[in-house]
């Protein structure tokens, strides 16, 4: 589900030892927001369809992979 994707980015972005580590601080900052402004609109559309949701999962995702890829190729 996307909240678990957003909680589980979230960990491993503070995650010291792992991703937390390797990631650029403006990155880690562009994806926490990213992170904050995902649930906040969870929690304005509680009553958004299961299709609004994986929409918003992908958008959240395409987001996201640039910049962990970009982690995980340097």
């Amino acid at each position: 589900s996307l909240e678990n994707y957003l909680y589980s980015m979230k960990g491993q972005l503070n995650d010291d030892d792992g991703l937390g580590k390797k990631i650029d601080s403006d990155d880690k900052s562009t994806l926490m927001e990213t992170i904050a402004n995902t649930i906040k609109w969870m929690e304005e559309n509680k009553d958004a369809s299961k299709e609004d949701f994986e929409e918003k999962k992908a958008m959240v995702e395409k987001e996201f992979a640039p910049i962990i890829s970009k982690v995980y190729q340097g």
